[in-house]
Formats: C-alpha cells, structure tokens, sequence
C-alpha cells in the first residue's frame, strides 16, 4: 500500500495549480492519507477567499480518486475533518486538513470511468499529434457540460466568432488596467496564465466554470470537475489552454480595489460586458477559464 500511496501522490501534483503553485501537503499515517492546505504556498492579494487553492485541490483530490480506480480500489473521502488529538504541531501550522482519503478494495464496474481517465493524468495535451481532432465539435460540447453537469455547478461555452472576438477585446483593455500596487499588478500580468489576443479570437472555444456553491467544500467538489472536465477533453483529442490571468482580472472582488481611482468605473464596464457573455456567473466563484482547441 505505501507504493501505491506515493504513486498517488506524485500524481495528484500533476494537475492545475492555485497561481504559482499548488498549496498542498500530504500526510500518510495508519488512519489513511490525509490531504493539508499548504496556507503559506497559497497567499495572493487576488485571492483571498482561497477560491483557486480550494479547486487546485479539488483536482489533486480527483488525481488520487482516478488512480486508486486504477488499481483497483475506491477512495473514500471525508472533507474537513477535525484533526485527530494526537495531530503533530507541525501539521496544525501548515494549514487545514481538507480531506482524509481511505482506499477499499474494489471489483465491479463502478469505479471504471474514473478509472478511464488514469492514462491521461499529469499530460497537457493529447498523446500524439495524431490523437488531436480537427476542430472541437457538438459531441465533444456534449461530454464536456455532461461532466460538469452535477449540482451546483455551471459551464458555459463561448463558441461563436463574435463572443469570442468581443472577449478578446475585453481581455486585452483589461490588460492595459493600471494599478496602485506595481508588484501587484506584476504578479497578476507575469505570474498567471494569459493567452495573445490572436488566440482567444481563433480558437474553437473558451469556457468559464463556475461553482453557485460558494462555500469551501463546494470549491473542492468543483477542482474534482475541473480535473475531471480536463482530462475528458484530453481523451478526446482536445487541447486545453487556462486563462487564469484574465478570469482572476475580471471575476475576482479583491482587483477592484487594487487599481488606481480613476480605473474603476472603466473596470465595471469591463466586468459588466465579461458577465454579458457568460449570463449567471456574476454571483458565483468562477474557478476555471479556458481555450480549446
């Protein structure tokens, strides 16, 4: 079991981090494998609900379930235990425990789906470049919103030439927003992913998850299905690119009021026709934005 529990491991760090890296720690004891949010690894000034740090662990949660389907057993999860008595003090200072993970022996076929998903973990892109399909189709939108399909869940998909030439418009002004804070606005343009205009205008989609659920443990549910929505596009010849950079500008309630004054009424114009193109996210935890192609 200890090989397969650092397997897990070193396939759950293979997955969409929260900025510049992906705030978790594992601890692996006779009680089953726990799952820590690293606190310190995740602190930004555009995020301060932790929203991105939730669903980077989410999907390092989902990496786990996919490969322990993939040996033949089924993760059984509890979100946000309490920590056991004897908790080392070392742990208590790292951060939160944001799972506990047992894994039981499985043998039908309930765990087959996930376990489909397992050769596709820790890649980017497609196996081969002749895997790649030409162009993102109906029957590939079709899986991608039966994925995020559950509860509390929202996907929505840009696939038109004038929504995608008006987001790249809105991305790009919203690039040229100046901030009071040089370093802030340094690490929002550098430190996460953006995408050339070019490319949002020429690309098959682009999608925006969001989560209706705004409390902490629905933020994890919703990195599981990000992950999971990945990965599917993955299998199915698609390429995913992640736009954190512009939705972290234009969903996140801290950007506000790190610009300048007299940029704000020029943000909420922004905001206000970003939440045009994609009806009912305004008052979600959006925690996902991406091209396909």
């Amino acid at each position: 079991m200890k090989n397969l529990i650092n397997e897990l491991i070193a396939k759950a760090t293979l997955t969409l981090s929260a900025g510049k890296s992906t705030p978790l720690q594992f601890h692996y004891d006779e009680r089953g494998l726990w799952l820590l949010h690293d606190r310190k690894r995740s602190e930004s000034p555009f995020d301060p609900d932790n929203r991105y740090a939730y669903a980077a662990l989410g999907a390092a949660i989902e990496n786990i379930c996919i490969g322990a389907a993939a040996n033949g057993f089924r993760a059984e999860l509890a979100y946000f235990p309490y920590p056991p008595a004897d908790w080392p003090d070392a742990l208590h200072e790292v951060g939160e425990i944001v799972a506990k993970i047992n894994f039981t022996p499985c043998h039908d076929n309930t765990i087959s789906k996930l376990a489909a998903l397992h050769p596709y973990t820790g890649r980017k892109t497609p196996p081969t470049a002749s895997d790649k399909q030409a162009c993102f189709n109906h029957q590939h939108r079709q899986e991608l919103l039966q994925v995020a399909g559950y509860e509390g869940c929202k996907l929505t998909l840009l696939e038109t030439s004038t929504e995608r030439e008006q987001l790249s418009r809105i991305i790009s002004e919203g690039r040229q927003l100046q901030f009071s804070d040089p370093h802030q606005q340094a690490e929002l343009m550098q430190g996460m992913q953006w995408s050339e205009p070019g490319a949002i205008r020429n690309t098959s989609a682009i999608g925006l998850f969001s989560m209706t659920d705004v409390r902490p443990g629905a933020g994890v549910r919703g990195g599981q299905t990000i992950e999971s929505l990945w990965l599917t596009a993955i299998r199915s010849g698609l390429t995913i690119y992640p736009l954190t950079g512009p939705m972290t500008l234009l969903t996140s309630r801290a950007v506000a009021p790190l610009l300048i004054s007299d940029e704000r009424d020029r943000f909420s114009a922004l905001t206000g026709e970003f939440y045009q193109l994609f009806p009912g996210h305004r008052n979600t935890k959006s925690l996902f934005m991406f091209l396909i192609e």
